[in-house]
């Protein structure tokens, strides 16, 4: 990452949060360990930290807080930026591959989910993985108080949308 702004820093360090805490629970980097250098906890405190202090604080402070952070997500600090910027940008994503994409449209047959049909089960290459769901262009949410939302159990591979699928509805769904 060349010279992040320190609000762009700032939107790393929280995206990083979740992905340390992500690889940290499924001990990607060295089996399970009893503590890691890159904690999520820590990265959420200096991230909160640099937050209040860039108002209040000298640039140079700031600046070294900055560094501090990114040196702190390490690797993550990639990933965090392809996901603020929305968009390919030519970042590479250690463990790489590309992203995982599935689009189709809802039919009467032969579709991921076809019409009137609320859950289905997607391939056994999307185990483990976190997803985002697109449905006609607009993301759906997690929050299942929400009108439309989905529900992902990673490990079972099962999809969940409401309201149920209907007939043209284009769907994305995306590993991240």
């Amino acid at each position: 990452m060349p010279n992040p702004t320190i609000s762009e820093t700032i939107t790393y360090g929280r995206i990083s949060t979740y992905l340390v805490g992500n690889s940290n629970s499924k001990g990607n980097l060295f089996g399970g360990r009893l503590s890691a250098p890159g904690s999520m906890v820590s990265i959420a405190m200096i991230t909160d930290a640099l937050a209040w202090g860039q108002d209040s604080q000298s640039s140079q402070n700031v600046r070294s807080m900055a560094n501090y952070l990114i040196w702190l997500i390490g690797m993550f600090g990639q990933q965090a930026q392809y996901i603020a910027s929305g968009s390919g940008g030519g970042s590479v994503i250690p463990g790489g591959g590309g992203l995982t994409q599935l689009n189709f449209t809802v039919a009467a047959s032969g579709t991921t989910l076809i019409d009137g049909q609320s859950s289905t089960t997607l391939p056994a290459s999307w185990a483990g993985l976190n997803i985002v769901v697109n449905k006609n262009g607009q993301a759906l949410t997690q929050i299942t108080s929400a009108p439309v939302y989905y529900t992902w159990n990673s490990i079972t591979r099962l999809l969940t949308v409401v309201p149920d699928a209907f007939l043209g509805d284009e769907f994305q769904i995306t590993a991240v």
